[in-house]
């Protein structure tokens, strides 16, 4: 089978979920006998700003090529300029590209960067498309359905709110030199990292002087330009043949907007072993609590953290709290809490077999959460929030703990898991001795299948 897939690029220049899991897929259907070609939004050239599909060099095998000049890509950064993300393009720039390769399937994991005309082209030539929903771009200029105030967006048809969550995006001009040569060149300098998380720190901090965003607001955006950027978004999904839904979290949210028709295939990714083996737990101990990701809102930090704050108040003290992430923030040190900052992948099985529990407090819907999955494989107990993706995979009380998204039911589980540690052994107990099918090559055969329906 031609396999195109069209994603955000190739590590170590992209990195992150999206990248791993649509890398790790491309290899092993590579390995199974399929010609695997990858398409990607490539640099942004200043002096030419033509459209274009070039070849680049082989890798792995995987052959490869760039949108030059493609649409924008905003990553998590915010859609500052809308109408920048939904400008036309000659459609026989895709149907020559298309028609030369012809692909059996295309599978495409986001929109950023694509124009419309790539699935026009699609549809004309009659060539299948499979969506896999990673994540909401495309449904949300922010991707992930936070607003502004750091809350979970329930006004979506609300687009002036759209200005407001958007307003400390990234430029369009400045999106556009971070996909340039020059910027791939020097993105690992300590120049470019303390530029990256300045302008980080901006937009978090949008969170808190939201008055001041309304003063800051371009004159030249409005309302319907974040409505006419939807419609764009909406007419790209209406063309797609068939959804992948990574979990029933996505499926969940994807079918509140659109319609769409597909099937759930909880994802996996090539560095899924089988590392599983009894853990120790004894009353009396302290238990060590892990959290992994960064410390934001939408991602329930701040939910653990007070939620433990609480159980300290009431005199339960026999826990740690060991916090891994990107962007650590020590000035908030409490006695409880321990910070480890950035870690690579090969530490997590250290991270992991020093663990009693992961905590996944997700406020958003987060469409999977590979580390839940990573830290099954070890054997780890995990409590996660009802809105992560994983939880599909856990048999609640069985595998792990699947708890709604307040304060009250994190506050109330800890308490027991931590006076009680027994209901962790017994959870660790019940991994070890379960059915543990998550190879990339059994998820390639899923795909497979989904492809050939």
């Amino acid at each position: 089978m031609r396999i195109l897939h069209y994603s955000l690029g190739l590590p170590p220049y992209r990195t992150g979920g999206l990248t791993k899991y649509s890398y790790d897929l491309m290899r092993q259907q590579q390995k199974q006998g399929n010609r695997v070609i990858l398409l990607f939004p490539g640099h942004y050239n200043f002096i030419n700003h033509k459209v274009k599909v070039s070849r680049v060099d082989k890798h792995n095998k995987i052959e490869v090529y760039e949108i030059v000049n493609p649409l924008p890509v905003p990553l998590m950064g915010g859609i500052k300029h809308p109408t920048e993300f939904c400008k036309k393009t000659d459609i026989n720039i895709y149907m020559d590209f298309l028609s030369k390769i012809y692909p059996d399937i295309i599978h495409i994991h986001t929109l950023m960067g694509l124009h419309k005309e790539f699935l026009e082209a699609a549809k004309r030539l009659k060539i299948k498309t499979v969506f896999t929903t990673h994540d909401y771009f495309g449904l949300c200029p922010k991707v992930n359905f936070i607003d502004y105030k750091g809350k979970v967006c329930k006004d979506n048809n609300n687009f002036n709110k759209c200005l407001l969550c958007n307003s400390r995006g990234y430029s369009a001009k400045l999106i556009f030199a971070m996909q340039s040569r020059l910027y791939r060149k020097f993105k690992d300098s300590t120049l470019v990292i303390n530029l990256r998380h300045d302008k980080k720190e901006k937009i978090s901090n949008s969170l808190i002087n939201s008055r001041k965003l309304i003063k800051e607001l371009d004159k030249n955006i409005n309302a319907n330009d974040y409505s006419n950027l939807r419609d764009y978004y909406y007419k790209m999904f209406e063309m797609i043949d068939c959804f992948h839904f990574n979990s029933s979290i996505s499926k969940e949210v994807y079918k509140s907007f659109i319609r769409c028709k597909g099937e759930i295939v909880n994802i996996t990714h090539s560095d899924i072993k089988d590392h599983r083996k009894l853990k120790e737990y004894h009353s009396g101990n302290n238990i060590n609590i892990l959290y992994i990701g960064p410390q934001e809102f939408y991602k329930g930090y701040f939910l653990l953290k007070d939620s433990l704050d609480e159980l300290i108040s009431t005199g339960i003290n026999n826990f740690v709290l060991n916090v891994y992430g990107n962007n650590i923030n020590n000035n908030s040190d409490s006695g409880y809490i321990r910070y480890f900052g950035r870690f690579n992948y090969n530490q997590l099985d250290e991270i992991f077999n020093k663990a009693d529990l992961l905590v996944i407090p997700s406020i958003w819907k987060e469409t999977f959460g590979f580390i839940g999955l990573e830290a099954m494989s070890y054997g780890l107990p995990v409590i996660a929030t009802r809105n992560v993706g994983f939880k599909d995979i856990i048999k609640n009380g069985n595998t792990g703990i699947i708890i709604e998204p307040y304060k009250e039911a994190l506050v109330g589980v800890l308490k027991k898991v931590v006076l009680n540690p027994k209901i962790l052994e017994d959870i660790n107990k019940n991994i070890v001795y379960s059915d543990f099918n998550y190879s990339m090559g059994n998820h390639a055969k899923q795909i497979y299948s989904l492809y050939k329906k």
